[in-house]
């Protein structure tokens, strides 16, 4: 009779560490999960941040160009109202 209360308690200890089993791996597959959408973010960010990054060496080249008429068209300018 002790190994029958022994089986049964064994067998509701086995659904227990089942139930906690079934538990963590929900939990894990949800941390997968929130671990893959987060990857995906990063991704996504760094592609716009190489975007950015070109777009603003571009504006940055426009700007250097646009500074360089500037000063040309400036010293044109002067020299005219000197007396051309």
């Amino acid at each position: 009779m002790n190994n029958v209360f022994t089986l049964g308690g064994a067998q509701q200890r086995i659904r227990e560490l089942q139930e906690e089993l079934d538990k963590r791996a929900s939990h894990l597959t949800r941390c997968q999960e929130e671990c893959s959408s987060i990857m995906r973010q990063l991704v996504s960010g760094q592609q716009k941040t190489k975007e950015l990054t070109i777009e603003n060496l571009d504006l940055k080249e426009s700007l250097k160009t646009c500074q360089e008429v500037q000063k040309e068209l400036t010293t044109e300018v002067r020299f005219c109202e000197s007396g051309c």
